[in-house]
């Protein structure tokens, strides 16, 4: 450990000049790397370097890093506004929101812990979508006088996606009557089926399952749609 502030003092130097991986900060053998690995660990503990994703980032002075968070927190914010759709959080579209891909994880948790973005899991992804987009298409559904039926176009994946996660938090399993997602979201079944046909069926962006057709009430079976050849009464994302 005789030379840990010597090896200290190299690891500064070179985070100094930007942020760098573990393998180039310990590029050296023997004793020398576990020493430099020991140095690491010291200025990790003490807060003088701080590891987002797998590089490593000088916080000097104390406090910028969490500043050059924010900045790209509001980048990311501003390109996430600009796009409707939604967006892998692990995908490349997400990082050019970033002047620093190694900061899209920290920057996306400071928009997630704000509300300023939404993430949403299909299958075994995370998706994010600024919550302007929610609330623009809640915005448009609340605006239809009574008695009058909201419009396809207001269908939308975040806004069904929505929907369908409190219906399935008043239930066991993921599974959802679509006639239940229709009345959540205020649209009438036709709509609905609709929208699996071309969403769910053809661009796969759920599931249906059959459920048990004998148990079903008529409502539930009218709202089911047919694929291969069986008519579905649940849906899945």
């Amino acid at each position: 450990m005789e030379t840990a502030p010597e090896e200290r003092n190299d690891l500064l130097e070179l985070l100094r000049t930007g942020p760098r991986s573990r393998t180039e900060l310990l590029k050296a053998s023997g004793a020398r790397r576990q020493a430099r690995s020991a140095a690491l660990e010291a200025l990790l503990a003490r807060g003088d370097v701080v590891k987002l994703q797998s590089r490593y980032f000088l916080d000097e002075p104390r406090g910028s890093i969490q500043r050059l968070i924010e900045a790209e927190a509001a980048r990311l914010e501003a390109y996430l506004h600009s796009l409707p759709e939604l967006v892998s959080h692990s995908g490349m579209k997400i990082r050019r929101g970033v002047n620093d891909p190694a900061l899209v994880g920290a920057a996306l948790e400071h928009l997630l812990s704000t509300g300023r973005v939404v993430q949403l899991r299909y299958n075994d992804e995370k998706l994010c979508v600024h919550i302007a987009h929610l609330h623009l298409a809640q915005a448009r559904c609340e605006e239809l006088p009574a008695g009058v039926p909201a419009q396809e176009e207001s269908l939308s994946y975040p806004v069904i996606h929505e929907a369908y996660e409190r219906v399935r938090a008043r239930q066991l399993g993921s599974a959802v009557f679509i006639s239940d997602l229709a009345t959540e979201l205020k649209v009438p079944v036709t709509k609905l089926q609709a929208w699996i046909r071309k969403e769910v069926i053809a661009s796969g962006c759920g599931s249906l399952d059959e459920g048990h057709w004998p148990a079903a009430t008529g409502a539930q079976r009218e709202a089911a749609v047919e694929h291969l050849g069986t008519k579905r009464l649940l849906i899945r994302f």
